[in-house]
């Protein structure tokens, strides 16, 4: 298994893995519930928002990852979202 670092977070990616063992592994937020905030400037913003938000985030992280392993990359890239 290759474990590639993103901050805190552990991309683990297994050659022949299923989908459930692909996949980011953590608990923290990648998204800043503050600056959210300030970008809905004017706005009300839903306790729930930034939880939604910060799943969208991973998995965009973990279609990126698997994207670039199937192409036999190591790096992910913009194109991979």
């Amino acid at each position: 298994m290759t474990t590639i670092y993103l901050n805190d977070w552990a991309v683990g990616v297994k050659q022949g893995a299923d989908e459930s063992q692909k996949g980011i592994r953590g608990g923290t937020m990648l998204v800043v519930k503050a600056k959210i905030k300030d970008y809905a400037t004017g706005y009300n913003v839903a306790g729930d928002f930034a939880d939604a938000l910060n799943e969208k985030a991973v998995q965009l992280i973990k279609d990126a990852v698997k994207r670039a392993d199937a192409n036999g990359r190591r790096t992910v890239m913009a194109k991979d979202l």
